[in-house]
């Protein structure tokens, strides 16, 4: 038995006294730690109270001990050290246990989550796929194989859903992501187990194809556009969609990940614009031609902010027998600071290919209601004709259509008769049935429509009778040689007796010759417009025009 009786040394009451200090502030340090966990993070709080509270504990035990130890000696009272220190060092073991039974849980959780943080930073956290960042490091490794090896290749593949975001916009977002998934599952069954298949985003998807041939990487993306056609079914709702692919072989030029992803993404573009469910290999071709479609986009912005496209004029006449003015076709220049003036040939087809096309007709409207408001204030004449302006087939697919005409006849206080908005047989053909919607609501509105040049496109002659249109416009193909063909004469005599059947009126464009021009008001043609009688003018000479009209 071991009995403290002296209490003179003070080395030993200083060490039980810091000791006491040691375990308070530890207790309350913990106690502090665990109140705060529990106002900022109630789940972080349920999963460590209980490690807290068991710690807490034995703190206080040990206080306790050491506190009783103070107050013998400040009372002088002896006692049996074992007594008090045999449980305090007991009960220190099973301290040293739990805090390192405990601490090493929180490390594992400290570890699991680094490596779930580690995980989604490098996962797409929908489909569960690498994103593109992850596929980045993997191709960096093809790149590094390559190089070692110069006999093995790969591609990189890129995957566009076509239309998605119809679906979202039609079905909501929980649609959406449903097929997003079905999507990310057919391409993982897919593919090999040396292959890599990401999310970068969107409907976009991306594949790494290791260690195969031109021919073999075609191949493949050929069985795995057929996985990808077959339809995909969201609470009984089937869906039939299309993609597009861009392929990118690996060369012998030194490309980076991003280069490679950037080229595939390239010919994935291309693909769209060929149609659906395109496949297209990337060539040097469609990287020069990447390049001229993203200067174009700048130059073409810089036209609108700088207001380079000039408005032409193109006089239509109504045969009565003579040709008396009826109104006036909004054409589009392009004034280029360093090319000068760019026909609509040049840039149209690239503007409808951007999707710039969109803004472009929406500053052509514009431009053209506000000098068109401005000239029936100046000119008697300019109230009984006409103004027509062109639309994109775009436009169809655009749910703010309407609004847009709406509000701008609103904003140029124009009465709606006197708009025509033309539209290609094109816009009629992809959703007739959205497009009849669409034009009946313009034609409510008071917006007459025309068809342009009508019988370019593929549309069936019934189509006719489903959309309200007030002018079908003949091109100009069928005009050229009617005064020597008697094929094109009979094809317009047929149009022109269709038209009037319909209560329509029938326009002849691209009239350029007299006989032209007798041989319509032979067949009954109501209007014309063409070089012959006048070609297209700018506002100032249109001005003029109308204020020589005699209604």
């Amino acid at each position: 038995m071991h009995v403290l009786t002296d209490f003179s040394g003070s080395v030993f009451f200083g060490a039980i006294s810091t000791g006491l200090v040691v375990l308070g502030v530890s207790a309350a340090r913990y106690i502090r730690l665990m109140l705060k966990i529990r106002n900022s993070d109630r789940g972080l709080y349920k999963q460590t109270r209980r490690s807290f509270s068991v710690l807490i504990l034995f703190i206080l035990f040990f206080a306790v001990g050491y506190a009783a130890v103070i107050v013998f000696f400040a009372l002088h009272i002896s006692f049996d050290l074992n007594v008090l220190f045999g449980p305090i060092l007991f009960f220190g073991a099973f301290f040293v246990l739990a805090t390192a039974y405990f601490n090493i849980r929180l490390f594992k959780r400290i570890f699991y989550s680094n490596m779930e943080l580690k995980k989604q930073a490098v996962h797409d956290y929908m489909t569960g796929l690498p994103n593109r960042r992850l596929i980045a490091e993997k191709i960096s490794k093809a790149i590094e194989e390559k190089q070692r090896n110069p006999e093995t290749s790969f591609a990189v593949v890129m995957i566009d859903i076509l239309a998605f975001k119809r679906v979202n916009d039609s079905f909501g977002h929980y649609v959406g992501d449903d097929i997003l998934v079905q999507v990310s599952r057919r391409l993982d069954r897919n593919i090999r187990k040396n292959d890599w298949v990401g999310r970068i985003g969107g409907d976009d998807f991306i594949l790494l194809l290791n260690n195969v041939s031109p021919r073999e990487a075609i191949k493949q993306m050929n069985r795995i556009r057929e996985k990808l056609l077959e339809p995909y079914s969201v609470d009984g709702v089937r869906f039939n969609l299309h993609s597009g692919y861009g392929i990118c072989l690996s060369g012998d030029e030194d490309l980076n990940p991003d280069m490679l992803i950037n080229n595939a993404n390239t010919a994935m573009r291309h693909s769209k614009a060929r149609g659906k469910s395109k496949l297209s290999v990337f060539t040097n071709r469609m990287q020069d031609n990447a390049r001229f479609i993203l200067q174009f986009e700048s130059d073409f912005r810089r036209a609108i902010s700088n207001e380079e496209f000039e408005l032409y004029f193109q006089p239509q006449y109504v045969l009565r027998p003579a040709p008396v003015l009826t109104g006036f076709e909004v054409l589009v220049r392009w004034n280029h600071p360093e090319q000068g003036m760019v026909s609509p040939g040049e840039f149209i087809p690239v503007a409808e290919e951007t999707g710039l096309i969109l803004e472009l007709d929406r500053y052509v409207l514009d431009r053209a209601c506000s000098v068109w408001a401005a000239w029936r204030k100046r000119c008697p004449a300019c109230p009984s004709l006409s103004l027509s302006v062109n639309l994109s087939a775009n436009h169809m697919a655009e749910p703010s259509l309407v609004k847009l005409v709406e509000n701008t006849l609103h904003r140029h206080a124009l009465p709606p008769d006197c708009l025509i908005l033309e539209l290609t047989e094109s816009a009629m053909v992809t959703e007739p049935e959205i497009c009849s919607l669409k034009l009946e609501a313009i034609r409510s509105l008071g917006v007459r429509v025309a068809i342009d040049d009508f019988g370019t496109g593929y549309s069936s002659l019934s189509y006719l009778t489903r959309f309200p249109t007030y002018c079908i416009k003949i091109d100009r193909s069928f005009i050229n040689g009617i005064e020597s063909d008697e094929s094109s004469r009979q094809v317009v005599r047929s149009v022109v007796h269709l038209v009037h059947s319909l209560n329509m009126v029938a326009l002849a464009e691209g009239v350029e010759m007299e006989e032209q021009l007798e041989i319509l008001k032979e067949l009954g043609c109501d209007q014309v417009q063409g070089f012959y009688l006048s070609r297209p003018v700018k506002a100032d000479e249109a001005l003029k025009m109308m204020k020589s009209f005699v209604f």
